[in-house]
């Protein structure tokens, strides 16, 4: 069974694991729904440690630590996971995690070719899938289930987060570069991987500076997950403004 490749995405055993991502969630949410805070955190957290533990394997079994540092976008998210399931106020944490699922989400669309090679249940393969899987889903179902509650006056906070971990992980990335003489590109601040950073980069062709480009994106992306709020607060005020009978 280990044989049988994951492959691009014009392959069959990608699309099969893309179908696997979506149904699951569908799965947990008709699983969680109207479920108690307790139930939702009993089912969830384990799952959360998926990404935890990608990171720590990737620290201990490629023998390569320095290019496995927890500095990446989707490493910030696999660190955060878990405790955002446990915390009892999620919304500042929750907005910022929402914006970094879709990255997981990405992560898992656009593989970098030498993934195509790994085979289903390899090492490489478990962390990598399942460690993104479950990046993605659990803010994902956290919103949906409504215990995270995205508001305008949240995203602030959130790209702030944002601008911190992708500084400090520049920082470190690149003096770490420079002492031992590595290709390092955590929270891909030295160079693009993918077409929509190279967009980006064609305008500004500068290491850090290039990815500030695309951060309103966060903000866009803020403002998407607002619509039921914006929809709350339109009905409140209809409400409020309707004849009293």
């Amino acid at each position: 069974m280990d044989k049988i490749l994951w492959g691009g995405p014009a392959s069959f055993t990608y699309i099969l694991s893309m179908v696997f991502v979506f149904g699951l969630g569908v799965g947990f949410y008709f699983l969680l729904r109207n479920k108690s805070e307790k139930v939702v955190k009993l089912v969830l957290f384990p799952f959360s440690l998926f990404g935890l533990a990608a990171v720590i394997i990737n620290l201990t079994v490629f023998n390569d630590p320095l290019h496995y540092l927890p500095l990446e976008f989707c490493s910030y998210t696999a660190i955060f996971i878990p405790v955002l399931v446990l915390i009892p106020k999620r919304n500042i944490l929750g907005n910022y995690l929402l914006i970094g699922s879709l990255g997981a989400l990405v992560a898992l669309i656009l593989r970098a070719p030498d993934s195509y090679e790994w085979p289903f249940f390899s090492v490489a393969f478990f962390c990598y899938f399942f460690g993104h899987t479950a990046e993605f889903l659990v803010p994902q179902l956290l919103f949906a289930l409504k215990k995270i509650e995205v508001k305008p006056k949240y995203m602030i906070s959130s790209l702030i987060i944002v601008l911190v971990l992708y500084t400090t992980s520049y920082l470190i990335g690149h003096n770490v570069n420079v002492a031992f003489g590595l290709n390092t590109n955590y929270f891909f601040s030295e160079f693009p991987t993918n077409a929509v950073l190279q967009l980006a980069w064609n305008i500004l062709p500068q290491p850090y500076w290039y990815m500030y480009l695309l951060f309103p994106l966060f903000a866009v992306l803020n403002l998407l997950y607002c619509i039921p709020y914006f929809v709350k607060k339109a009905k409140e005020k209809r409400k409020a403004q309707a004849p009293q009978s």
